[in-house]
C-alpha cells in the first residue's frame, strides 16, 4: 500500500466514524487526497466563480487561523457550513492541513440561513434546496467531539505519514537546540515535541548527518563546556556539573574521565600547573 493509499484509508475511517468529509492538503492549500467527494451543494456553488472565490477566501482564513493557533480551528463558512482545520507539522515545519467539514448543525435555522446566503449564486432554486436538504446535520456536541478526534488523527499523520521529507537544515536545527538548552534536561521526547516528529526521524536524521547519536553529541557538547568552566578554580566541580546539564556528579566524572582520559579534578590540576609555569 502506497503512502497516499494509507492516508486515504485514514480519511475513510475518519469519515466512517464522524460522517464528515475529510480532506488532506499540502502547505500550498492543494488537495493531496479527500473522502468522500464534495457535497452536491458545494459542487453547485463552485460552478459560480464568485461563490467559489468566497469559499476559498474563508478556507484561507481558516488555514491562517489554524497556523496561528498551532492547532485545531473550527469555524462556519460564508454559507453556514461548519469546517474544522488542524495544521500538520513535520520537523518543526508546516507541511499541510487536515480539514473536516461541509456539514450543518442541527439547528432548524441552519438550512434557512444556508439557502439565504447561496440563492443569489444559483439559478435553479429547486435544485439548490435539494442539495441543501442532502447536507448532513450534527449536534454541536458531535461537531466538537469529531473535531477533537480529527486533531488526534492529524497528530498521527504528522508522526507516521509525513507529507514532506525533512529539510536539509533539520539536523542543524537539532544541533542549535542542543547548543541553546544543553544546561537543562533534554530528552528525545522534548525534541520530538519541539520539532513535531517521531523519535526515529530525530535519531536517524541526526546520525546520518553527523555520524553520531543525539545523546552522545549532547554529552560531548556538555563536557566541552565543562572543560571551559574548570579553568575557574573558584567554582566547585559539583556546580560545574550542574551548570552543564549533569544532575549526577558521579556520572559527570565518569563521562568526563572516559572522554578525556583524565578526571575533572585531574584536568583542573593540570591547568593550574600550566598556569603556574607561565607565571
Amino acid at each position: 500500500m502506497s503512502q497516499k493509499e494509507e492516508l486515504l484509508d485514514i480519511l475513510k475511517q475518519l469519515y466512517t466514524v464522524s460522517g464528515f468529509r475529510m480532506t488532506l492538503m499540502d502547505s500550498n492549500y492543494q488537495t493531496i487526497c479527500s473522502y468522500p467527494e464534495q457535497t452536491a451543494f458545494c459542487k453547485l456553488l463552485h460552478r459560480n466563480p464568485k461563490a467559489c472565490e468566497i469559499c476559498l477566501q474563508y478556507d484561507h482564513i481558516g488555514f491562517k487561523e489554524a497556523e496561528k493557533l498551532g492547532g485545531l480551528y473550527v469555524y462556519q463558512c460564508h454559507f453556514g457550513l461548519y469546517e474544522a482545520i488542524s495544521p500538520l507539522y513535520y520537523c518543526g515545519k508546516l507541511t499541510g492541513y487536515l480539514m473536516m467539514g461541509q456539514t450543518l448543525s442541527n439547528s432548524k435555522f441552519d438550512r434557512e440561513y444556508t439557502y439565504q446566503k447561496s440563492e443569489q449564486f444559483v439559478e435553479d432554486k429547486a435544485y439548490l434546496k435539494e442539495t441543501i436538504e442532502q447536507l448532513t446535520m450534527h449536534t454541536q456536541e458531535k461537531l466538537t467531539a469529531c473535531a477533537a478526534i480529527m486533531e488526534i488523527c492529524a497528530s498521527y499523520i504528522t508522526f507516521t505519514h509525513q507529507v514532506e521529507s525533512p529539510s536539509p537544515d533539520f539536523p542543524l536545527a537539532i544541533k542549535e537546540y542542543i547548543h541553546y538548552y544543553y544546561y537543562r534536561p533534554i530528552l528525545l521526547e522534548d525534541l520530538c515535541e519541539h520539532f513535531s516528529c517521531s523519535k526515529a526521524t530525530i535519531t536517524n536524521t541526526f546520525k546520518k548527518a553527523y555520524g553520531i547519536s543525539v545523546r552522545q553529541y549532547l554529552i560531548e557538547y556538555r563536557l566541552k563546556h565543562a572543560q571551559i568552566l574548570l579553568k575557574d578554580v573558584q567554582v566547585p566541580i559539583k556546580e560545574i556539573a550542574s551548570q552543564c546539564g549533569f544532575s549526577d556528579q558521579n556520572y559527570f566524572t565518569k563521562a568526563f574521565t572516559k572522554t578525556f582520559k583524565i578526571s575533572p579534578t585531574g584536568y583542573r590540576n593540570q591547568l593550574m600547573k600550566i598556569s603556574n609555569k607561565i607565571e
